[in-house]
């Protein structure tokens, strides 16, 4: 089943409580499985079409991370969400200062230039007195749900923010229920730049994170993983 209504949070996610306010304003859609074999499954799904929630009531609960960070509460469900993530290395300068950087002009006068990430969940929370109040997702294009699958489209966000960028780009996900407790996802990127009047330096994406993304790892603390040499799966401790 499927709804754009607001449901209300889901205590049992256990989110991290100073952001709790924010996730209305987030909200675009819900889809869930009931099953009586122990696989139900509700997700969650942003403005920005990705998915900021997965519950599994029967089995581990929440699977996305609560949101709070050691690095600064400054990204609720912009982060560690699934996401697709695009970025154009040549632009993307932010390992570098004015003076060493290929493009001088995205550059402060001192300091690391400015970095060129292109979120689907939308922007870090850092852009004072802008952002003070509410975070930026990313805005919705399109949504569209039949059967047993939901389609959106939505703007990419630079992550970054104040930013130097635009940002040409599309994100289209569709989310399949196929029973069983299974879901596809579907992850389409499209570059919308006017081939025709466009610097392909300034718009040309070169470099994808797709199934970015976190884990909560209180519920689910192993990774299957494979060796890079012969491709063999194993269990191994995310923390070690």
């Amino acid at each position: 089943s499927f709804s754009f209504d607001w449901p209300g949070t889901n205590a049992d996610s256990d989110w991290y409580a100073d952001f709790i306010q924010y996730e209305e304003g987030l909200f675009q859609a819900t889809m869930s499985h009931a099953d009586a074999n122990g696989k139900s499954w509700e997700i969650r799904i942003g403005t920005g079409g990705n998915m900021y929630s997965h519950f599994a009531p029967d089995l581990h609960g929440e699977t996305i991370p609560p949101q709070k960070h050691a690095s600064g509460n400054v990204a609720p469900w912009i982060d560690e969400v699934q996401q697709t993530v695009s970025v154009n290395l040549e632009l993307q300068q932010s390992d570098v200062v004015k003076n060493d950087a290929e493009h001088p002009q995205y550059c402060p006068v001192s300091g690391n230039c400015r970095p060129y990430y292109i979120h689907q969940a939308g922007a870090y929370q850092v852009d004072s007195p802008f952002m003070d109040n509410e975070p930026f997702f990313s805005p919705s294009l399109a949504r569209h749900c039949s059967g047993n699958s939901c389609l959106f489209a939505s703007w990419g966000t630079n992550a970054h923010v104040p930013t130097p960028f635009t940002s040409p780009i599309m994100y289209i996900n569709k989310y399949t229920n196929c029973g069983d407790g299974v879901i596809e996802h579907t992850q389409m990127i499209h570059n919308f730049a006017d081939p025709d009047n466009s610097d392909f330096g300034e718009v040309d994406q070169t470099y994808f994170n797709v199934g970015w993304g976190g884990v909560r790892s209180s519920t689910l603390p192993f990774a299957l993983e494979p060796n890079p040499a012969d491709g063999t799966l194993s269990y191994d401790d995310p923390d070690t």
